[in-house]
């Protein structure tokens, strides 16, 4: 081949080879220019629809005089302004008034030195009012670092100022809390280590600041150290406790607080004290004093009422219980008149009344003798001395049983009677007896004189018979005036009483009488006096032959018994005679009553003294059956 071509085919070739590569370039830069095509309108997409706000300028040396070229929705929100209010202008157009010279100048400077800004400032809206934002300022720079174009990004953070100032405010809330608390407060971290303290927790555990953040829980405790910390262990399980906290102060002094701990975050727990030593001390004493009020009341022996306002009982110690024969549940919640008879239960609540209108006070603070009932029906006398408890609007009553005070009083009285009429009726027996004994001497003279003359001599004999029975009679009244003093010894009990019958049928006709002694679980045996017995076993006899009209049955029942844990002896003398009247019942024991035409009216009255003298007791018996029954209650010991 020639060289010219030669030549000619390579130049061909060269061009084909240029050609080729000029078409590969072309695509290149198409492909690519289709790419930038993409990733731009995929950017001014996510721009435009960003929740930010979005701006861009030109550059013009300083971004707050740079020219508005593209704004996306969320700034026309951010500002209140449109679109075409933007375009074309500067960022001056919304900045605050506030935000001076100084301000732009950082932002200018951030930009120019590290090519971004960030800056929170408030924004005026179109409307007037204000936005917190967070504003941030990106320069860009072509391919020649020829600054271009400003791009700012406005984010709306008013919630986040708003969250900010609350956090602040709660913050400066628990900082005036914390160290103006009158309680102490602590707060420590999970091995128990002091990291806050405030005034009220120091001075309570006593220790300076600076001592007691150097300290542990397990330091102060009084609790031995793996107590102290089981518990708190448990409450780190737990995270809330509530309960009492016994600690040491510096001088060795023990103190107790009412705590509540709660774990307020990581590693973080909050205590918050209270010092109830004192209160503690006070309760205790209070505790103490309240036993030895409930010991007092429960061991009394006289009953303690208390009752309100309206006269409801809401208190009763056990002595009311034996007193009245209720159960407390039976008096609590009644009115206290339930306890006294007519004509107290009629006028309590007018006392009452009375009290709280005008303060007049008839019982309250004076005390009187009034009369109780109890659940059987019975009543008694009684000393009610009643105080009231102003603050409480309370009423507390306190009655004493004077029932053996005044039998005590009585037996005074009538002991000092019967001492009077003693002296009068030894004088008078001792006069009368001298003159009986002239009338009888004079009256046997003259039936001797008179003997053969029967007519007369009845007449002797009936005057002689009156004579006797007037020396018994003020022998019977002197003997009932003389002081009765048992000389008591061991006797046989059945004994005695054969002997005063022996003594009885002597007088009378033993066809027309008959005794029967019963005895049960009785030994026989009895320390009294056997002449004073016997005069009362024939007395009690006597009676029952005088009441009956035809044959006597007399039956007498010996038996042991108990009282109080005292061993006693009863002895029941019953007989079928036509009984007793209700009236003769309540009166069988008064001195110098009688239902015969003739006796002094003493008989079952010294009874009653003798049996008295020896401690013992005498009644009549219930029983419905016919007949007279006489009840004997004798000590044995």
């Amino acid at each position: 081949m020639s060289k010219k071509k030669q030549q000619t085919k390579n130049s061909k070739s060269t061009s084909n080879s240029a050609k080729g590569k000029m078409k590969t370039l072309n695509e290149e830069l198409e492909q690519r220019v289709s790419e930038n095509s993409q990733q731009n309108q995929l950017f001014a997409t996510t721009v435009s629809n960003s929740g930010e706000g979005v701006f861009i300028t030109l550059n013009h040396q300083e971004w707050a005089d740079s020219q508005t070229i593209f704004v996306n929705h969320a700034i026309l929100e951010n500002t209140g302004l449109t679109e075409a209010e933007l375009i074309g202008k500067t960022p001056r157009l919304f900045l605050n008034e506030l935000f001076d010279s100084g301000r732009l100048e950082k932002i200018q400077s951030d930009l120019d030195s590290q090519g971004s800004s960030l800056i929170q400032v408030a924004i005026d809206r179109k409307d007037g009012t204000s936005l917190e934002t967070e504003i941030n300022v990106i320069t860009l720079f072509d391919e020649t670092d020829k600054r271009t174009h400003y791009v700012t990004i406005l984010r709306d953070i008013s919630s986040q100022k708003q969250s900010e100032l609350a956090l602040r405010g709660s913050e400066e809330r628990f900082r005036v809390l914390f160290e103006k608390s009158l309680d102490a407060i602590l707060v420590t971290n999970d091995t128990g280590h002091f990291l806050m303290a405030n005034d009220a927790a120091c001075k309570l555990l006593g220790y300076p600041r600076k001592k007691l953040l150097t300290m542990q829980v397990s330091d102060i405790t009084s609790q031995p150290s793996s107590n102290a910390q089981q518990r708190y262990e448990e409450y780190l399980k737990s995270g809330q406790e509530v309960g009492e906290f016994r600690f040491i102060a510096p001088g060795g002094e023990g103190r107790i607080a009412e705590y509540a701990a709660v774990k307020i975050g990581p590693d973080r727990h909050l205590s918050i004290l209270r010092d109830v030593t004192q209160r503690r001390n006070v309760e205790n004493a209070l505790k103490k004093s309240e036993e030895q009020i409930r010991t007092i009341l429960n061991t009394a022996s006289d009953a303690i009422i208390t009752i309100d306002i309206q006269g409801i009982i809401n208190g009763v110690n056990p002595a009311t219980e034996e007193m009245f024969g209720y159960s407390e549940d039976e008096m609590i919640g009644q009115n206290v008149k339930m306890l006294m008879p007519p004509p107290y239960c009629d006028e309590h609540d007018a006392y009452l009344k009375r009290y709280l209108e005008t303060g007049e006070a008839r019982i309250i603070g004076i005390g009187r003798e009034v009369e109780g009932i109890r659940k059987d029906g019975s009543t008694f006398p009684a000393d009610l001395s009643v105080s009231v408890v102003d603050h409480l609007e309370l009423f507390t009553g306190i009655i004493r049983d004077i029932t053996e005070r005044r039998s005590i009083q009585e037996r005074l009285i009538q002991s000092e009677r019967l001492s009077a009429l003693g002296e009068a009726m030894t004088g008078l027996a001792h006069e009368s007896r001298n003159a009986l004994s002239r009338s009888n001497a004079n009256l046997n003279q003259l039936r001797r004189r008179l003997k053969g003359k029967e007519e007369f001599l009845g007449f002797i004999e009936r005057a002689l018979q009156a004579n006797s029975d007037i020396q018994r009679q003020f022998e019977e009244v002197r003997e009932f005036a003389s002081p009765i003093k048992p000389r008591k010894k061991s006797i046989d009990l059945p004994l005695i009483i054969n002997r005063a019958w022996e003594e009885l049928t002597d007088e009378r006709f033993v066809s027309m009488t008959n005794l029967t002694i019963s005895q049960s679980n009785f030994t026989g045996k009895l320390e009294a006096d056997p002449e004073l017995l016997r005069d009362v076993f024939r007395n009690l006899m006597e009676n029952s032959v005088a009441a009956c009209d035809g044959k006597c049955e007399i039956t007498v029942t010996l038996s042991e018994t108990m009282e109080h844990s005292t061993p006693l002896i009863q002895i029941s003398f019953s007989d079928n005679g036509p009984g007793m009247s209700s009236d003769s019942m309540k009166r069988a024991f008064d001195s110098f009553f009688t239902t015969k035409t003739r006796g002094t009216g003493l008989g079952l009255a010294i009874v009653k003294r003798i049996i008295e003298a020896h401690g013992g007791k005498v009644r009549l018996g219930e029983s419905e059956k016919q007949g007279t029954e006489i009840i004997i209650v004798l000590p044995l010991r």
